[in-house]
């Protein structure tokens, strides 16, 4: 179900809770409410709009922040790649040959007759390959330090959030976009999502979780959150085993 406050529009979502929770969701701002199954549309509206200066704060805030532009996937782009400035090089021969990486260039071994969407993709699984190891290797250290583990997790391009949990199905989805942010922040969002296994809301239980694992959770939080987003097209996720 979807609301509409003003020009901005709220996604509801209803779950068997006692209270509503207000969420405003890097990287695009996208508000999400979620609401007791018992509530009425007009509850849920009320509980909105009394929270419409926090909601549009947390929304300009965000999309005042940087953005990379769409990429051509040509020679001279910037591209990021663990929180790094990287050169884009593009070398056309007559297969594709793999992306190597020489001091601050990525260099691209494009086929031929290569077009920018079959670049961009070339560039998307191998960036997605990147992020799929790297979650497989950081993933079992914080499910060994918290006692929480995931089945199952996949890797998406997403515009509302970083990463999300399923509790029930014990799973979780990472964006794509995290093999551009810092290291440091795939830790943060991998802690972050595993807390959801235990408590679905960001309550008190939620925040003393991350107290305990990553004191300084707030501070990664913010950089991640400041740092400059990524044109982002629709994709399909792709699954991954936890290992």
């Amino acid at each position: 179900m979807e609301l509409k406050v003003g020009d901005v529009p709220v996604a509801v979502r209803r779950k068997a809770i006692k209270h509503m929770h207000l969420y405003v969701e890097p990287p695009d701002g996208s508000v999400l409410v979620s609401a007791p199954k018992e509530a009425s549309d007009e509850e849920v509206l009320f509980f909105v709009r009394e929270n419409f200066g926090w909601v549009l704060r947390q929304r300009n805030g965000m999309l005042a922040q940087r953005r990379q532009p769409p990429r051509k996937y040509t020679s001279g782009e910037t591209h990021y790649l663990w929180g790094e400035q990287y050169f884009l090089e593009l070398v056309k021969q007559d297969g594709w040959g793999g992306i190597k990486i020489s001091g601050n260039t990525l260099t691209m071994l494009a086929l031929l007759e290569s077009t920018e969407k079959s670049r961009r993709d070339y560039m998307t699984e191998w960036e997605r390959s990147l992020l799929s190891d790297a979650v497989n290797r950081t993933l079992p250290l914080w499910e060994k330090r918290t006692g929480l583990n995931v089945q199952r997790f996949s890797i998406m391009n997403m515009r509302r959030s970083w990463g999300k949990c399923n509790p029930k199905k014990e799973s979780v989805i990472f964006n794509l976009q995290l093999v551009r942010k810092p290291k440091e922040a795939l830790n943060y969002i991998i802690l972050h999502e595993l807390c959801h296994l235990k408590t679905r809301t960001h309550g008190k239980e939620f925040i003393a979780l991350m107290d305990r694992f990553m004191p300084d959770w707030r501070e990664v939080r913010k950089r991640l959150n400041d740092s400059p987003l990524d044109y982002v097209s629709g994709e399909k996720s792709k699954d991954g085993e936890a290992t």
